[in-house]
This record gives structure tokens, C-alpha cells and sequence, in this order.
């Protein structure tokens, strides 16, 4: 009884699933048809179109909201328009900065323009130690055209010390970290690493309030490590500063924090 239940059962699904199929044909063209009207629909694309624009909206809406609360942070450290200003306009001044403006076999870039959104608001260098006695305006920086070798002039305040008088040591490692990192980045998988490895000699005390030129260069990579080295100097050349180090980029690609 059971094995002719099954027999039964079998011949009858065979007998209805050739129109089953049929149908789910008919059901799955009849589906394509209508989700490529739809695709093509005036509504459809006007509506794709509304909320790739409302994405955008939110996202430059973001990015504003974060340029706005970065301006007021610096501002609370007590930074004047008419300072910043005249910082700027001596900066610009300045020979070191005119000479590699005018160099054909070096390129500017904006500092912190790798950063958006809330990853520039909370970063250390671009945002928490900016304003007055610190580091009153974003310094400028100078790659040459292989990117394997950085210049960069930044001014550091009075408020950036350990001992009174002279920058601290933590101060110069951080700096310096930044500057290695500006010739390690371009150089390693996809344009990311992080420190493996950072040895520091403090050759001279560096004063406060007065501008500095950091320089960095590529050492040699090796895969997915990068051998760098960089230093600070005054502006007649002397190094203070020297720093050597390893980056080691990622295995996988990690995801962008920030927005």
C-alpha cells in the first residue's frame, strides 16, 4: 500500500510539472518584463535619481556640519582671524616656501586633505592641536614628483612644550610619525600602513614659536614594508630632530573610517 501511494504520488507529480514549469517560465519573463518597465520608468529613474541626490545632500551636509564644528574648536582655542592671517601671509612668504612653489620638479598638496568629516574634526594634528600657541595654521606641504621625498613648514606655538620654552619631545615624535607617514603611504598596497616601528634621536632641544621644516624620504620597500626616515630643522638647515621607521601596510583592504 505504501510503495503504490508512492508510485501514485510520483506519477502525478510528473504529470503537473511540466506545466508547473511552464508557469514559473511565464511567471519569471512576465517578472523580467515588468521590473525592466519599471527600471526604464520615468518614476523609476526620477526616484533613483532623488535619492542618489539626497545621499549627496547628506554627505556634503555632513562634511559642512564638521568644517563648521572644526572652525569653532580652533576658534575656542582662543585663535584670532588677524593672526591667523598674518601667519598665513608670512608663510607664504617665507623663501623655503616661494623656492619650492616655483620648483617645476615639486608639487603642493593640501595638509589633512586625505581627511573628511568627523576624521578630521578628531584628529590630533588637524584639528585638537591646531589654534593659537599651537600650530595656528595648517602647514604647508611640498612632494616631489615620485612622492618618495616630502618637505613640509609649519609654525609651533608656545603651547606645545615640555620643558617652558622648548616643544616637547612627545610633540616631535607625533610630528615626525606624520612626516613618515607622508612618504610611506604613496609608496605601499593600496596608499595605507601603520607604524610598526619608530626610533627618535633628539640631537637639539627644539624652541617654541618659531617655524620649522620637516622632511621625510623613502628609504626602500619591501613588499608590504615601507623603510622610512625624516627630520625637523630650523630654517637655516640645522637638524634638531631625526626619526627612522617602518610601516607595514595592511593584508586586506580595511574599511574608511569617517564620513
Amino acid at each position: 500500500m505504501f510503495s503504490r501511494l508512492v508510485v501514485q504520488t510520483a506519477a502525478g507529480i510528473n504529470r503537473r510539472f511540466p506545466r508547473a514549469v511552464l508557469q514559473a517560465r511565464f511567471f519569471t519573463q512576465q517578472h523580467q518584463k515588468q521590473a525592466r518597465s519599471r527600471l526604464l520608468s520615468p518614476f523609476f529613474i526620477s526616484t533613483t535619481s532623488a535619492i542618489v541626490a539626497t545621499g549627496l545632500t547628506f554627505a556634503v551636509m555632513s562634511t559642512q556640519h564638521h568644517d563648521d564644528l572644526l572652525e569653532q574648536k580652533i576658534a575656542l582655542n582662543g585663535t584670532a582671524d588677524h593672526e591667523v592671517e598674518e601667519a598665513t601671509k608670512y608663510l607664504n612668504n617665507m623663501t623655503i616656501v616661494k623656492e619650492a612653489r616655483s620648483n617645476k620638479n615639486m608639487f603642493e598638496i593640501e595638509a589633512y586633505s586625505h581627511l573628511n568629516g568627523s576624521a578630521k574634526l578628531h584628529s590630533l594634528t588637524a584639528s585638537t592641536l591646531r589654534g593659537k600657541g599651537k600650530v595656528i595654521v595648517a602647514p604647508v606641504i611640498f612632494y616631489n614628483k615620485s612622492m618618495t621625498e616630502v618637505t613640509i613648514v609649519c609654525h609651533l606655538g608656545t603651547e606645545l612644550c615640555g620643558h617652558d620654552g622648548i616643544i616637547h619631545g612627545g610633540m616631535l615624535a607625533t610630528l615626525l610619525d606624520e612626516v613618515l607617514a607622508c612618504v610611506a603611504f604613496p609608496a605601499l598596497p593600496n596608499n595605507i600602513g601603520f607604524t610598526a616601528n619608530l626610533n627618535i634621536d633628539y640631537r637639539k632641544p627644539v624652541k617654541s614659536d618659531q617655524w620649522v621644516v620637516m622632511r621625510g624620504q623613502l628609504d626602500r620597500l619591501e613588499g608590504r614594508k615601507a623603510y622610512v626616515e625624516a627630520w625637523i630643522e630650523d630654517l637655516e638647515g640645522t637638524k634638531m630632530t631625526e626619526a627612522k621607521s617602518l610601516y607595514v601596510a595592511p593584508k586586506s583592504i580595511i574599511p574608511k573610517i569617517g564620513s
